[in-house]
């Protein structure tokens, strides 16, 4: 009885005092992390306000108070690499045990896709098995987002290496820390942090993004209202029951039910529904409202999971969806994904129906993500058959949750790189840009000032920071013209005009046929040896780059920046592949080069007065014949700024946003 009115005087207790809580830290501290050496290491967390908590790190021992918000944080002082060592902390609630926790270097690797790609997808076998007993310690993300900077990511472990941790992380942060632990000896952490087909929009940070006038708008709005996704969500729920009845949740195709398996629709037009509806029929051009699509589909042959998904990618600008009559989800937003499902027993083995009322609030509507992102369901013809129609400017739209987590600005930095910025960091590893190849432009200002800002975020406004240049891709051209990908290596240079940061280039070990070359061993072997230059102080020679140049008549001389007597040109002739020249018109052409002296000899019989000169400037500029000794490639360059293909484009909150 005594314990029975102890545990209902504390409920009560509870109750009464607000804010009562167990002491919490962020999910990037766990068992087997690794903290920065030599700088002060900094913890941080929630607990009931104003209570005092006990901390414990290896021999030190300190407290610190949570402040009226519920929040507390504390530096402790510098410590050189070791370990491992326990950090205890305790509150009046409850305690936390991190165990076998390690001082060392910290990097955080972010990126897209070729950051993310792992070991296990590339079908990579490790056959250093003596590497696996290394002090290297991985650490993978759940990619979260948000319209507002969170407090904490969504997920996370840190693992120790083994065979399994190693296939199933990021392939080029592990080759990067596999040479940085063997070349400086100190623990190495490793944060991967990144997403596939994400644009750098996606990565920068609120007040970052409203120095650029295409995102004032949209950041302005969000930072106005000063709501998270989930306080944005809650809001729309309170108001959607009144708001759908009055604007929404009617017209032509419920009163008939065009949801319905057994509806006649045999005389509804057809499309492809990938893309605009403005452009996939003429009827369509000036509709705003409701448009139903319908199609039937069968389940594949022997599927036995319990779960049919209905991936149905973006929709512009709101969708309800039936399969066999039944509603199985809805979605507000043309930016959100919509990944849908229904249980397998509830279809039948042919002729399915799945049928989306697509309601389009203004400007262009329909399935606007290409169909090779989402599943078979949406390839095919569908049909379809115009719904109510709308006047747009005087339509009622809520304020609604509207994210795509590989475009919305601000969204990855707020959910994935805000919560971890109070942690000291040797360095940021960035691998990025294939998706915003198309502004390339636009990067030479975006990519400068997401450094800047980043380095702002973690307090270290030297914070070393190295990025991979695009390697060569898609197929050699025959004549040398303005493509998007050389455009963006020259963007993601202008960057090297900021201290600390350093550039890995890449462009001899691409793949023309694959986006995601499989090389990641070299690249990750490059990207160690920049971070050892550009944080750990050492000299090793790196991509020999162009240094300046000199006309006389109708030859040009080129100077690089390394020995010429220190390079290997790969040619038995010793001609060098991928240098071009252009005169007055700007129209380049292919120019032969040797090395003479200390300088690389350039002529063409098409350009009588050269004046600007070209190098591996293309998508894939093919095999090329000059390296140095390391193996490194001379990296490419242009001596004009004469205005390129991208130049213009920029990002469009009004575009359909993958």
């Amino acid at each position: 009885m005594v314990k029975q009115l102890l545990i209902i005087s504390f409920f009560f207790v509870s109750i009464l005092i607000p804010g009562i809580c167990e002491v919490k830290m962020p999910k990037i501290f766990n068992n087997h992390m690794v903290l920065q050496r030599n700088r002060p290491i900094t913890l941080w967390g929630w607990g009931t306000p104003l209570e005092l908590i006990s901390i414990q790190f290896g021999t030190m021992i300190d407290q610190v108070k949570v402040d009226e918000n519920g929040e507390w944080i504390l530096d402790l002082p510098p410590m050189s690499a070791g370990g491992p060592f326990i950090l205890n902390v305790k509150g009046s609630e409850n305690q936390l045990i991190f165990e076998n926790i390690l001082i060392g270097d910290l990097w955080i690797c972010a990126g897209q896709s070729n950051m993310e790609w792992t070991n296990y997808q590339f079908d990579y076998q490790e056959t250093d098995t003596n590497f696996l007993n290394t002090d290297l310690r991985l650490f993978k993300a759940y990619i979260d987002t948000d319209y507002l900077p969170k407090d904490d990511l969504k997920g996370g472990i840190w693992q120790l290496l083994d065979e399994e941790s190693m296939r199933n992380f990021s392939a080029v942060s592990y080759y990067f820390g596999k040479k940085l632990i063997r070349e400086i000896g100190v623990p190495i952490g490793l944060i991967n942090i990144s997403l596939g087909s994400s644009s750098i929009e996606a990565w920068m940070s609120n007040d970052a993004l409203l120095n650029f006038p295409q995102f004032k708008e949209e950041v302005s709005l969000i930072v106005a209202h000063n709501k998270s996704s989930d306080e944005l969500m809650i809001d729309f729920e309170k108001i959607k029951e009144g708001w759908e009845k009055k604007y929404y949740l009617n017209g032509i195709g419920f009163d008939l039910k065009w949801f319905e398996k057994g509806l006649d629709d045999s005389d509804w037009m057809e499309m492809k529904v990938s893309g605009f509806w403005e452009k996939l029929d003429t009827t369509l051009v000036d509709h705003d409202g409701a448009v139903w699509f319908r199609k039937t589909f069968d389940l594949p042959e022997g599927y036995d999971l319990p779960k049919f998904k209905v991936q149905l990618n973006q929709i512009d600008d709101y969708d309800m969806v039936w399969v066999n009559g039944k509603k199985i989800g809805e979605t507000y937003g043309r930016h959100n994904f919509r990944n849908y499902s229904v249980d397998t027993n509830a279809l039948d083995p042919k002729d399915n129906v799945i049928a989306v009322r697509v309601f389009d609030i203004g400007g262009n509507g329909g399935f606007t993500t290409h169909a090779f992102w989402g599943n078979p369901i949406i390839w095919g013809d569908w049909k379809y058959h115009k719904g109510t129609a709308i006047n747009a400017d005087n339509f009622k739209a809520p304020r609604i949750l509207n994210i795509s987590p590989f475009s919305s600005p601000g969204v990855l930095f707020n959910g994935n790189i805000a919560p971890i910025t109070k942690l000291k960091v040797k360095g940021i590893f960035w691998y990025q840009g294939e998706s915003n190849v198309n502004r390339a432009h636009e990067y030479q200002s975006l990519f400068p000032q997401m450094i800047v800002d980043w380095r702002a975020h973690f307090g270290d406004f030297e914070l070393p920071f190295l990025y991979v240049q695009l390697p060569n891709y898609l197929q050699e051209v025959s004549d040398p013209i303005d493509q998007s990908w050389s455009e963006m290596r020259m963007a993601q240079d202008k960057a090297l005009k900021l201290l600390h940061v350093g550039r890995v280039v890449t462009i001899d070990i691409g793949d023309a046929y694959d986006i995601h070359p499989k090389n990641k061993v070299e690249v990750g072997r490059r990207s160690a040896i920049t971070a050892l230059n550009l944080a750990y102080g050492e000299r090793y020679n790196l991509s020999p780059n162009y240094k300046s140049h000199r006309i006389e008549g109708n030859h040009v001389y080129v100077k690089i920046d390394q020995p010429l007597k220190d390079l290997v040109v790969r040619d038995k002739y010793g001609y060098i592949r991928g240098f071009a020249m252009s005169g007055e018109d700007q129209k380049f052409y292919w120019a032969k080069a040797r090395i003479l002296n200390d300088e690389i000899e350039l002529s063409c019989d098409k350009v009588e007065r050269p004046i600007a000169v070209r190098y591996a400037w293309s998508s894939n500029p093919g095999p090329l014949d000059l390296h140095n000794k390391e193996g490194w490639p001379l990296a490419p360059f242009r001596t004009d700024e004469w205005q390129g293909i991208t130049e213009g484009n920029e990002y469009n909150s009004k575009d359909a946003r993958f």
